[in-house]
């Protein structure tokens, strides 16, 4: 099975320019406004004035009268096809500590945490991605432009070749343009098992992507059977056809591992066909990850043909640049207490189609640790 190989990348289960609508659709071009920064404020009989950076935020759930009283619920299992750590050179994400870090004039310009590095300012709608910081780095170790997509040209050859990607199921969902709840799951996928609607042909030639595409899923993550059984449930709604998911605790399949994220999120535009079958658009993942979590994931990269943690060339160069990139606690209840950064703020974009459930898989073996971490 191709899940048994080792990865130079997985996808995510990741500038100076950037713009308030940076996901075509999803977001109006000020964004939504979490409920302190919307409107002016009394604290101590002083009046706060409303933030002139309107922070972006995911759609809010939809109101009763959108959601039809008998429209049933069905399952959709959808793998990702498309993985992007930056596109169109927007600055993909959203505002995670409810702040506009260093934008002049904002109200709540001030940082969420302390660092001897320094804190780097937020995007325009106080969008939070330091992980691009890093992006870049590995474009400069490569000897490719700052604005190229070396995360997702290796995360799509991975995909292109079956040998991993996230599966997300979506559960208990009408179908329709507004469901205030739906269960959400995102699962890697260790390898492609077999392509072809009638299950029997071995996947040499890679993924298809008619919906017919079995892909065998991690171990421990789905109980199979004729039912099979998912874990890891997480709420989520669709609001006017764009899925919202947010939870403490997130997870992802990241170069054959999981990344852990506190305070993630994930939307994606829902778009129907005429059979019934869904497909994702212009989806982001975005949350904070502990700097020493990525740092161990990261080292798996491959810079010229060479994994980072095998060559040593660039260990030194990739540890400061994860390092400095450090630009949030660790999760959203210590933002401003003082505390230092310890996080790192990320965002990914992806597209999905429909795809088949297999039975689990082998994880790759992807061990190599050069026992980086962030000491200050």
């Amino acid at each position: 099975m191709l899940g048994r190989r080792a990865l130079a990348l997985g996808f995510v289960s990741l500038s100076a320019l950037a713009a308030c609508q940076l996901i075509v659709g999803v977001n109006d071009e000020e964004g939504l406004l979490r409920p302190d920064a919307a409107t002016a404020d009394v604290v101590d009989d002083i009046i706060v004035p409303e933030d002139p950076c309107k922070k972006l935020h995911p759609p809010l759930p939809p109101t009763a009268d959108k959601i039809p009283a008998d429209a049933g619920a069905q399952n959709y299992v959808l793998g990702v096809r498309r993985f992007y750590a930056r596109k169109n050179g927007e600055v993909m994400g959203y505002d995670l500590d409810g702040r506009c870090t260093g934008i002049p004039g904002s109200t709540t310009s001030d940082p969420p945490c302390t660092s001897s590095k320094g804190i780097m300012a937020d995007a325009d709608g106080g969008i939070d991605n330091a992980l691009l910081t890093i992006s870049e780095s590995f474009a400069a170790f490569n000897g490719t432009n700052a604005g190229s997509d070396l995360v997702g040209d290796l995360v799509n050859k991975q995909i292109d070749l079956g040998a991993f990607t996230n599966l997300i199921g979506l559960f208990g969902y009408n179908g329709l343009s507004n469901d205030d709840e739906i269960t959400v799951h995102i699962v890697p996928a260790t390898g492609l098992s077999s392509v072809g609607c009638d299950g029997g042909t071995l996947p040499e030639a890679g993924p298809q992507w008619d919906g017919c595409d079995t892909w065998a899923h991690s171990p421990g993550k789905i109980v199979d059977g004729k039912d099979p059984v998912w874990t890891g449930a997480i709420k989520g709604y669709v609001a006017d056809d764009v899925l919202v998911v947010q939870a403490q605790d997130l997870t992802f399949g990241l170069i054959g591992n999981e990344l852990n994220t506190s305070d993630g999120m994930l939307t994606a535009r829902i778009v129907r066909d005429g059979s019934g079958s869904i497909r994702m658009t212009d989806a982001v993942v975005a949350g904070r990850t502990p700097a020493n979590e990525l740092l161990s994931i990261v080292q798996l990269l491959e810079l010229n043909g060479t994994r980072i943690c095998e060559s040593g060339q660039f260990l030194g160069l990739l540890r400061d640049s994860v390092c400095r990139a450090r630009d949030l606690p660790l999760t959203q209840k210590e933002d401003g207490r003082g505390l230092s950064c310890g996080a790192i703020s990320f965002a990914f974009g992806f597209e999905a189609e429909p795809v088949r459930l297999g039975t689990a898989g082998m994880l790759p073996d992807v061990t190599c640790d050069a026992g980086m971490t962030c000491s200050d």
